[in-house]
């Protein structure tokens, strides 16, 4: 992260991660983080630190490295190093402040902080460090790995509840807001926690060993942690895609169930959210 060689590749990769997704992952966390992780601090400074600092780090460290300058891409770097440290800390901050236990988002977004503190060890390292042309290599390679990793452990850990989020809404809108035992219906409801468990493992195992390989050169390693990554995409979108129309008749049918068993006196809130979807139709077309 603070310089690379000076390739197309490198110049292509820090700017398209570190200085389009990176940077807006880290502006957009400022905005996610208090709503799904349930956390209030009393002041977010430090993540507007983040998004300044990463916005002129990143643009200085891709120009010195376009130009070849080392001196202009140590700058970059420490200044996109500075926006790293800050990130972090309004991420502690977020944790600390939490008003739930740790959950899986925590996982992904923790697992995803500890990637980046890997980028920067490595980046730090391909730049300053008096290593042959090849270790030079494996290193930056290993800290785009790294940078890539923690944006996307970070995407796919917020889609587990953003993509609910949106499904619940939908669902609200076809008037089902308790399940068929009076509990409401939560986001938690409308995916798979197996699935989106074994989501985060692969992901997480994935990164590891693309890292892994790319420090060793080891081929085998890399092949084996993209296979891992392609996995975690694949189990995410069956069961972020799939899961809400699964979840949703599911809900329906232990209503309807509920409203035809229950005594004629006793069938208000089931028969009413049963009736309110008018048919299977309707859920087919809000909800895939």
């Amino acid at each position: 992260m603070v310089s690379a060689p000076h390739t197309p590749r490198a110049r292509h990769a820090h700017l398209g991660l570190l200085g389009w997704l990176g940077l807006t992952y880290v502006a957009v966390a400022e905005k996610l983080w208090p709503m799904f992780l349930l956390s209030h601090r009393p002041r977010a400074r430090s993540g507007a630190w983040s998004v300044r600092l990463l916005a002129v780090g990143a643009v200085t460290l891709t120009t010195g490295i376009l130009f070849a300058s080392r001196g202009v891409g140590l700058v970059g770097g420490a200044i996109s190093v500075a926006g790293v440290v800050a990130h972090l800390v309004s991420l502690v901050g977020v944790v600390r402040h939490r008003r739930r236990r740790l959950e899986l988002l925590h996982a992904f977004v923790l697992t995803a902080a500890a990637a980046l503190v890997l980028a920067v060890v490595l980046g730090t390292a391909g730049a300053l460090a008096d290593v042959s042309t090849t270790v030079r290599v494996r290193l930056v390679s290993a800290e785009v790995a790294a940078i890539f990793a923690w944006i996307s452990l970070a995407i796919v850990g917020h889609a587990h509840k953003i993509v609910p989020f949106i499904s619940w809404g939908l669902i609200r809108n076809l008037g089902i807001s308790n399940k068929a035992d009076g509990r409401p219906v939560l986001f938690s409801d409308l995916y798979d926690d197996r699935l989106a468990r074994a989501t985060y493992a692969s992901a997480a195992v994935g990164a590891a060993l693309v890292i892994g390989g790319l420090l060793s050169g080891t081929a085998p390693l890399v092949a084996a942690g993209a296979i891992l990554y392609s996995l975690c995409g694949v189990i995410a979108l069956v069961n972020l895609g799939l899961g809400p129309g699964r979840a949703v008749r599911t809900i329906v049918a232990g209503l309807e169930a509920a409203a035809a068993d229950a005594p004629a006196g006793s069938v208000a809130t089931a028969a009413p959210q049963a009736s309110k979807c008018t048919s299977r139709s309707r859920i087919d077309r809000t909800i895939p």
